[in-house]
């Protein structure tokens, strides 16, 4: 019993130390993968990226808004050829071609700010279930050691088996010559007594 459960306690041990093994593993490729992607994409923060990049579509796309209301204000007062009224017009072609511009890096096809963040998110999903998993495994490895400490048996060998003891007692060959010996006594007893009574008997 007691080898039965220092085993069990062994192969609890065992399983608790691989499962964090594996779970270290994938947790160091995570951050791996993390790193990689932001080399490949000189960002260091994607996300950081991803918020500049939204603040600034979101301000050009205000001052394109402004510009172009001052430019139809100035429609019914000015002659669309005057040079204040051009230099508006340019300045809202301008900002029109910023926004496009910019709203295509944010949100565009290949590598667009969403892209990439949508690929360093994934990343991140995965790291922080990787983070989860190697904190679950070291506290279920960590409780396998604890339980294995107060739970442990330990067998004692007291003294080592050993081959059974030829018999010596009692001995066959003795009793035999005993018992005949005994009985063979008996019988010329016997046969004295009976002797002395039938020589009684004919006197």
């Amino acid at each position: 019993m007691n080898l039965l459960n220092n085993r069990s306690y062994k192969d609890s041990l065992a399983f608790s130390a691989r499962q964090l093994g594996e779970a270290e593993d994938a947790l160091q490729a995570a951050q791996v993968e993390i790193t990689q992607f932001r080399s490949r994409n000189s960002d260091v923060d994607p996300e950081g990226t991803g918020r500049a990049q939204t603040a600034l579509v979101s301000q050009l796309t205000a001052g394109l808004a402004t510009a172009r209301a001052q430019l139809n204000a100035m429609a019914g007062i000015v002659s669309q050829s005057s040079p204040q009224y051009v230099a508006m017009a340019a300045r809202v072609r301008a900002l029109d071609a910023q926004v496009a511009q910019q709203a295509g890096r944010l949100s565009g096809q290949g590598s667009s700010v969403a892209n990439r963040l949508g690929g360093y998110e994934t990343l991140r999903v995965r790291q922080e279930f990787a983070a989860k998993r190697y904190e679950i495994a070291a506290a279920a490895y960590q409780s396998a050691r604890e339980d294995a400490r107060k739970k442990r048996l330990y067998l004692v060998r007291v003294v080592n088996p050993n081959m059974a003891m030829k018999s010596l007692y009692p001995e066959r060959l003795r009793i035999v010559v005993t018992v005949f010996f005994t009985l063979l006594a008996a019988y010329a007893i016997g046969w004295l007594i009976l002797a002395g009574v039938k020589e009684h008997a004919v006197e």
